[in-house]
């Protein structure tokens, strides 16, 4: 298993609450707060692509410029 969700050049965190026993995590990279959560680890990621979607869907709505994950640097 992937250590984060990549969905449409976005990648998204995995986290999970044992006390809540369920997956959660926000969008990597960007300074927008944009979170998720799900029971299994298929539904995360159908929670992530939904997010990633409106996340996107919204900015348009607004006409903002939806922010792109910062690059990363070679090593």
């Amino acid at each position: 298993m992937h250590s984060y969700l990549a969905y449409r050049g976005y990648r998204g965190t995995i986290n999970f609450s044992e006390e809540l026993q369920c997956f959660f995590g926000k969008i990597d990279e960007i300074s927008t707060l944009v979170c998720y959560e799900g029971d299994t680890r298929t539904a995360l990621q159908e929670a992530f692509e939904h997010a990633v979607d409106d996340y996107l869907l919204n900015c348009a709505r607004l006409g903002k410029q939806p922010e792109r994950p910062f690059p990363r640097l070679a090593c």
